[in-house]
C-alpha cells in the first residue's frame, strides 16, 4: 500500500488505533497491578509494554518509508501527526512500565 498514500496512512491509522488499545489495556491493569499481590499482572504488563514497543516501531518504520513516496502537504501533515502519535502512546506505556510497575515490583 505504500505505493498509494491515502490507503497507506489509512492502515498506519488503523495500526495506531490498535496501538491506543494495547496503552488503554495497560491504563486499565496498572491500578490493579499497583494495589494487589499479583506478580502475574506486572509481569503481564511488562509484556504488553515490549508489545506497545514493537508495534511503536513496526508503525514509525512503514511512516518513514512512505515519506519516500510522493506525499501532497496534507499527506505529509497526517503522517507527521501519526508519528507524533504514536510516539505519544508508546511514550504512556513506558510511563506504565517503568514509573508505576517499577515501584510495584519493588514490593517483593
Amino acid at each position: 500500500m505504500l505505493h498509494t498514500p491515502a490507503l497507506a496512512l489509512g492502515q498506519a491509522t488503523r495500526e495506531a488505533l490498535r496501538l491506543a488499545d494495547l496503552v488503554l489495556a495497560m491504563l486499565a491493569k496498572a491500578m490493579p497491578a499497583l494495589t494487589s499481590d499479583d506478580l502475574d499482572l506486572i509481569d503481564a504488563l511488562e509484556t504488553a509494554d515490549d508489545a506497545v514497543d514493537a508495534l511503536n516501531r513496526s508503525i514509525k518504520h512503514y511512516l518513514i518509508q512512505l515519506a519516500q513516496e510522493r506525499l501532497t502537504q496534507e499527506q505529509r501533515q497526517r503522517q507527521f501527526a501519526r508519528l507524533l502519535c504514536i510516539d505519544n502512546l508508546e511514550n504512556i506505556g513506558d510511563i506504565v512500565d517503568r514509573n508505576l510497575m517499577e515501584p510495584a515490583k519493588r514490593r517483593y
